[in-house]
């Protein structure tokens, strides 16, 4: 399948279920098991390590010590985990609030007496989410055709005739194996698409680090595959043969894999263009000529591909030869299996375990499987009926006072040449707006017959659908204009193409609330969004110029020194904060985040000028980061994310902020206090 895993987003806003725009609110309150009482573990720093961080139930904490604490202590107190889950907070309330809007809108458009027209967003939701309800035998309506495709592969008797079924399987299916291929905007000429070869991260969704250092995870990887052969009829001794021959070939893969490219703050910087006289120096078994023609490439008007990860790509290819015929087709089947295991697990029972079992009702399971089968349908219906005048209204003023901000502090940096200024005031006047859901596509009647005879025909359809609009978009301009994410997502994004993006379903309160006061929102959800405008100019992002091409001498070199030194003094601010009082955060790896944080609140402080204003805007700004946590989890996130623990993204920006100070009378000995020297500032 062509994906586009983090291409889009420079800054990579997560939303894995409550993941909210990467800026995923936590500050941790543990609460003792045998105990009424709860302790704020409070974001110090290192000028503050000896104080107390822990505050008992019955104090009173000061906006002065511990903003976080201060205005999440109530809401955090009463906040209950349930059983199973790891965080909780507004974050996770907007989750659900958006989940039961999906379900409400797709039930009422399935249950509606109305007839829809033929290709119509309603008439396929309408149709796919009846024929997905009433359908009897879900678990064994892709057995037929996926054992035929058993059939194909095993008897195939060289690479050659693989990779011609792996071409059908692409054009019959819209399911690419083996290879992971995707067409993006040319990140180098923001104007034109291109074709990448991007990076294998994982298989069977096991990660390929975690399989290359974890025993456990080379278990699960075996495990899987050895009950998928035995499943498709292989005796057990030749079974676990090919299962071993699996996992040494995925040792082989992950430990050709460059995992720098992965956690690098700016990826891009690691793609290399190959012409196909050079690309077929590296694909010297595949060819450049047969990846073309399995993909259904006619005519690569590119001239060659982008490739993310060079050793990885000439390991995969080097794998895929005749010596090694039975480990492909073992990659093949077991793919495909796990591809298709929704309609498969009647017939192989041991699928049951990687299809995690539904609590939800069979409608609501069914709504919530149309709105990921029919996405960015869902999507315009779902623009549709939630995004008002009002809020388009609000939020355009918003976007306008905020971009106004930034042109504010763009002209008054005294650092920057006056070269530089104006290259960054441009930027500022192409970035693209998306809001609302992007354009709504063109309705063509003949989309209606995406339904087929039955649910597993109607998913095959849909990703052909999807995939032949993905080949579509080779040698057309690329769009702005559309949304690179789902109306229904909880999330907002800048783009390295100089884009933003913002979503319906991120305008819920805490983060926007349409009875609110505008400073209010302007904390919420004016804070993301000058969040993402300000990845324009972070550490990474600055590499790319107005036009939204990567061109890092875009910038001259004695402004790019001084931004180097403002990112190494943002570094070292955060990385003395700690949670728990003795765990550091990591000031290079988050740093691009904290950069856009420190320069939104920035921003920010231009458009709130009164007291009442800044104190309705650090409240809501403050409270939208408010979530529970459990340690293991912060601790992980502490060691992965690119962004910094929620409470520490409250208190440390503020900590950096004089209005902050002004307004509060925070002085030395508070615990907010740093000395002026060691604040910090991206303007």
């Amino acid at each position: 399948m062509l994906r586009n895993k983090k291409m889009n987003s420079c800054i990579g806003l997560l939303l894995a279920m409550v993941m909210v725009f990467g800026l995923c609110g936590c500050g941790i309150i543990k609460k003792e098991a045998d105990s009424d009482e709860a302790t704020v573990n409070e974001a110090g720093n290192t000028e503050n390590d000896s104080k107390d961080s822990e505050k008992k139930d019955s104090e009173e904490i000061r906006p002065q010590d511990d903003f976080y604490g201060y205005v999440n202590k109530d809401a955090l107190l009463n906040l209950d985990l349930h059983y199973g889950e790891a965080y909780g907070g507004p974050a996770v309330d907007i989750m659900n609030d958006v989940n039961a809007e999906i379900i409400s809108l797709i039930s009422d458009i399935a249950n509606s007496n109305k007839s829809y027209e033929p290709g119509t967003n309603e008439q396929l939701v309408k149709d796919a989410y009846i024929q997905f309800l009433n359908q009897e035998n879900i678990g064994n309506l892709g057995v037929e055709h996926f054992n035929e495709r058993i059939k194909e592969i095993n008897e195939a008797k060289d690479t050659d005739e693989l990779l011609d079924i792996i071409g059908e399987i692409a054009k019959e299916e819209g399911q690419l194996l083996y290879f992971d291929i995707m067409i993006e905007r040319n990140f180098f000429e923001s104007e034109e698409n291109a074709l990448y070869i991007e990076q294998k991260d994982s298989i069977f969704n096991i990660a390929l680090k975690d399989i290359y250092e974890s025993d456990e995870e080379r278990q699960m990887l075996r495990s899987y595959v050895l009950d998928a052969l035995l499943a498709c009829g292989d005796e057990l001794d030749e079974a676990g043969k090919k299962a071993d021959d699996f996992v040494y070939f995925a040792i082989d893969v992950a430990g050709k894999t460059d995992y720098q490219i992965m956690d690098a703050e700016n990826p891009y910087a690691s793609f290399v263009f190959y012409d196909k006289d050079a690309l077929d120096g590296i694909l010297k078994n595949v060819g450049t000529d047969n990846l073309e023609k399995i993909m259904g490439i006619k005519d690569n008007p590119y001239g060659g591909w982008y490739v993310i990860d060079t050793e990885q790509l000439e390991m995969l290819d080097a794998s895929f030869s005749d010596d090694n015929l039975e480990c492909i087709k073992t990659y093949l089947i077991c793919e495909l299996m796990y591809r298709y295991n929704y309609f498969l697990t009647d017939e192989y029972e041991f699928l049951k375990l990687y299809v995690p079992a539904s609590h939800q009702t069979k409608e609501m399971e069914t709504a919530l499987y149309i709105n990921g089968l029919l996405e960015y349908r869902v999507s315009e219906l779902y623009a549709d009926k939630y995004y008002t005048e009002e809020m388009d209204a609000e939020l355009t003023h918003m976007y306008e006072d905020i971009k106004e901000g930034y042109r504010q502090l763009i002209n008054e940096a005294d650092w920057l040449s006056e070269a530089t200024r104006k290259g960054l005031i441009k930027k500022l006047d192409n970035m693209y707006f998306v809001k609302g859901g992007g354009t709504p596509h063109e309705v063509d009647k003949n989309d209606a017959k995406l339904i087929g005879d039955d649910a597993f025909m109607t998913f095959v359809n849909v990703k052909k659908d999807n995939y032949n609009k993905q080949l579509g978009k080779i040698g057309k301009a690329h769009d702005k204009s559309n949304s690179v994410m789902s109306a229904q997502t909880v999330n907002s994004m800048y783009g390295i193409d100089n884009s933003f993006n913002i979503t319906v379903a991120i305008m819920h309160a805490p983060y926007f609330d349409e009875d609110a006061d505008y400073y209010t929102n302007l904390g919420g959800l004016g804070m993301v969004v000058a969040h993402e405008m300000g990845h324009a100019f972070d550490s990474n992002c600055i590499n790319y110029d107005a036009d939204g091409n990567y061109n890092p001498d875009w910038i001259s070199k004695e402004d790019r020194e001084e931004l180097n030194n403002r990112m190494d003094s943002m570094i070292e601010y955060y990385s003395t904060f700690t949670i728990m009082d003795i765990y550091h955060v990591d000031g290079r790896l988050t740093c691009g985040e904290n950069y856009a944080d420190k320069g939104g609140m920035e921003c920010l402080m231009k458009i709130a000028k009164t007291d009442e204003q800044r104190r309705k805007l650090f409240e809501n700004y403050a409270y939208i980061w408010c979530t529970m946590l459990e340690d293991t989890v912060a601790m992980e996130k502490l060691q992965i994310d690119e962004h910094s623990l929620e409470c520490i993204r409250v208190n440390a920006v503020l900590s950096s902020t004089d209005e902050f100070y002004e307004l509060y009378d925070v002085k030395p000995g508070d615990g907010m206090y740093v000395e002026p020297e060691n604040r910090v500032s991206r303007w």
